[in-house]
């Protein structure tokens, strides 16, 4: 799997940009913890390990 370049939150949703520049999104619905956060905890989200 290709790493994460970005992360952003738009319209219920979080997309993430791989270096190549593919896009995907999923709905915060999957992820309850991202769901009831508030605008800076979602700023302060970021994907560790091998992200």
């Amino acid at each position: 799997m290709e790493k994460i370049q970005e992360i952003w939150f738009e319209n219920e949703r979080i997309y993430m940009q791989t270096i190549s520049g593919k896009v995907f999104s999923r709905p915060l619905e999957e992820f309850p913890s991202l769901k009831d956060a508030d605008y800076l905890a979602r700023q302060k989200f970021y994907i560790w390990g091998n992200g």
